[in-house]
């Protein structure tokens, strides 16, 4: 039983307790030839996190010499490889009465004839089809013919978010509806947002479009994997926890004095570092952190905010500190990380941690929530402190305790930046999926021979 392999609706705990990140050793994508042919689809080439990890997966398939393309709804980076998808506007009428419904009933991404269009002819152009996030780009693609596709080509899929298994939204958070059919749903608003409740309806076609597919799931962490687990819409199909990679080439440890230098920071202040590409989302937990913060008795205490609404933020906060917005350079990021004493990351919900990840990879420790997949991004003996989901006291006390204490500080600095070079890098996302990649294609060819 391959221990990485989540399927049947049930997770090995042993499997659970192991670095799904493994997966990516030894000989990644063994079995698998450099001229499968293999394609991506995603609604951008640049944007967030998911974004991120598609173009860099592709990138490195490339480099190894793979057969890749990168299709996505807005192609924004270019490069080699990377492709838009061709418009196609479909029966007179039927798109523009698919948006119509859309807006006025809260219906959810019913129709891309350009993506239904793509998706039918790619059979004939790909031996693999690994699909990204299926929001996003004013609705680029709907469900619809993922079973179809499935059906005639070897069919991945990465679940960067809930989005697959809700009626709506990508982060249900508190909200359970998911795990019964959503409808009444509580918030509207969440991104995606709907106009109106029509979340069990979507919460059903999402269901009819999964339940005869045949697609392997890839996911960056073992919460996800947890709860998709538990999903009526995606519980059956076989899952695989690969974690998302960042560029080791650009967050690695360095000289914090340079680093604090080069960025005019103080020298003679401890730093905590709280950045998100937008410090208001509510997923981020920021109000949670200025109250922590405000509870920490550290006069040498110096914070560093990075994001939209930083100034907000700074502001709120008693200790000195500067704001700083958001930085688009990932090497610019990365002298903040290294800058830093520590990093505090009380997201309420995360489906990896990438911003978690990056600081350890260049030796700062985290003081976090233990919400989502920032369990698996810290690790239990790994780069930080992670605290009870919500405990704004304990997360004060581990910003104290890391503070007070420059050894705990490098040995959890020193622990992390191993941790994030062994499991967190391109490198290795890569090879893990391309033994995905290697089973599903084993596993189809196995069913063509027994027919």
């Amino acid at each position: 039983t391959d221990p990485f392999v989540v399927g049947a609706g049930s997770v090995a705990s042993d499997a659970l307790r192991d670095d799904p990140g493994d997966a990516g050793k030894g000989t990644p994508g063994s079995g698998l030839s450099l001229s499968t042919r293999i394609v991506q689809v995603h609604s951008a080439d640049s944007g967030g996190g998911a974004e991120a990890t598609a173009r860099l997966h592709h990138q490195e398939l490339r480099r190894r010499g793979f057969n890749s393309r990168f299709v996505v709804a807005r192609r924004k980076l270019g490069g080699e490889g990377v492709e838009q998808i061709e418009f196609v506007r479909g029966p007179k009428g039927v798109l523009r009465t698919a948006r119509w419904l859309e807006r006025r009933t809260g219906l959810q991404y019913l129709y891309s004839p350009s993506y239904r269009t793509l998706l039918r002819g790619l059979p004939g152009e790909a031996d693999l089809v690994h699909i990204h996030s299926l929001h996003g780009a004013e609705g680029y693609a709907d469900v619809g013919p993922l079973a179809a596709l499935s059906r005639r080509c070897a069919v991945v899929m990465t679940v960067h978010d809930l989005w697959p298994i809700t009626g709506h939204c990508g982060y249900p958070v508190e909200c359970e509806r998911w795990r019964t059919g959503c409808g009444s749903c509580p918030d509207l608003e969440r991104y995606p947002a709907v106009t109106r409740d029509a979340t069990h309806w979507n919460w059903r076609r999402k269901r009819r479009a999964f339940r005869d597919a045949q697609i392997h799931l890839i996911v960056p962490s073992r919460w996800v994997a947890e709860q998709l687990k538990q999903s009526p819409i995606l519980g059956h199909l076989p899952t695989t926890v690969v974690y998302a990679p960042l560029q080791t080439s650009c967050f690695n440890p360095g000289d914090r004095g340079k680093a604090r230098d080069a960025l005019g920071l103080p020298q003679d202040r401890r730093i905590v570092l709280l950045t998100a590409q937008s410090l208001s989302n509510v997923y981020k937990g920021t109000a949670e952190a200025i109250a922590a913060l405000n509870q920490v008795e550290d006069p040498e205490m110096f914070i560093v905010a990075i994001g939209k609404d930083a100034d907000a933020v700074q502001k709120q906060c008693r200790a000195a500190g500067c704001a700083v917005g958001y930085q688009d350079d990932q090497s610019a990021l990365a002298e903040y990380y290294r800058a830093a004493d520590v990093l505090l990351m009380p997201s309420r919900c995360e489906t990896f941690g990438m911003v978690a990840a990056e600081a350890m990879a260049c030796g700062t420790p985290v003081v976090a929530f233990a919400a989502g997949g920032l369990v698996d991004a810290v690790g239990d003996d790994g780069g930080g402190l992670l605290v009870p989901a919500g405990d704004v006291r304990a997360l004060a006390q581990a910003v104290e305790r890391l503070l007070d204490d420059a050894e705990l500080r490098g040995r959890l600095g020193r622990r992390g930046a191993e941790r994030a070079a062994r499991l967190f890098s391109l490198e290795a996302h890569t090879g893990g999926c391309l033994d995905v990649y290697a089973r599903v294609r084993a596993e189809r060819d196995t069913v063509r021979s027994r027919n």
